[in-house]
């Protein structure tokens, strides 16, 4: 019987990689990818709720109500520029 959480007796071919991290930096286009589209998600999880969001815009803050979000074709990894 396994101990929870215990490995599995897993040869080396059969291990599980993990990412270079050092050279997902370097690259950096992993990591913006996968922020463009988190932003985006939170965009539209603003929108659909109804909540505005706060942005940056000409040196002050500015409040955006949910019907003015915009929001990229659906779809695409970047989120529309604010």
């Amino acid at each position: 019987m396994k101990k929870r959480g215990s490995r599995s007796n897993r040869t080396s071919d059969q291990a599980v990689r993990k990412p270079d991290i050092m050279a997902l930096f370097r690259e950096g286009d992993a990591i913006q990818r996968a922020l463009n589209q988190a932003v985006r998600e939170a965009l539209l999880v603003h929108k659909r709720l109804g909540q505005s969001i706060a942005i940056w815009r000409d040196g002050r803050v500015v409040v955006l109500p949910a019907s003015e979000i915009p929001i990229d074709g659906e779809g695409n990894d970047t989120p529309a520029q604010v």
